[in-house]
C-alpha cells in the first residue's frame, strides 16, 4: 500500500472529524519515537475512530510539511493525515511538546558534539 494515499485535504478532515474521528496535531519535526508512541496511544484509546495528524508549520522545519506528512502517514496507527491548513480543533494538540522534545534534542545533540570535540582534542 502507498501510505501517501492517507495524506487527505483539509475538506476530507473536516469529514472525518464531524463523523467522529480523533485528530491530533503536531509538528512531527523530526518524527521521534516518542512521537509514534503518542499516536499510539490516542489509538488504543479509541480503536473504532480513525485517526487523524494534522501537521502543523514550525518556525524552522528541518523537513518540509509534505515529507513529514508522508513520514506520519507511513505509520500503521495513522489512518489519516493532512499537511494543509485546516480549521477542525485538534483533540491532541501537540505542538507544544513537540518544540519541547526538539529542543530537548538539538541540546543532546550539542552536549555529544561537544564532548566529541573535546575528548578529539585531548
Amino acid at each position: 500500500m502507498d501510505t501517501r494515499s492517507k495524506i487527505v485535504g483539509s475538506d476530507r478532515v473536516a469529514e472525518l472529524a464531524a463523523q467522529g474521528a480523533q485528530i491530533a496535531s503536531g509538528h512531527f519535526d523530526p518524527l521521534i519515537s516518542s512521537f509514534a508512541e503518542e499516536l499510539a496511544a490516542i489509538k488504543q484509546k479509541h480503536p473504532e475512530a480513525p485517526l487523524v495528524v494534522l501537521i502543523r508549520s514550525s518556525q524552522n522545519p528541518i523537513l518540509p510539511a509534505r515529507a513529514r506528512a508522508e513520514l506520519v502517514a507511513a505509520l500503521a496507527v495513522v489512518d489519516y493525515v493532512s499537511d494543509a491548513e485546516s480549521n477542525v480543533e485538534p483533540s491532541y494538540p501537540l505542538e507544544t511538546e513537540h518544540e519541547h522534545k526538539l529542543r530537548d534534542l538539538i541540546a543532546q545533540v550539542h552536549g555529544r558534539q561537544n564532548a566529541h570535540n573535546q575528548g578529539s582534542q585531548l
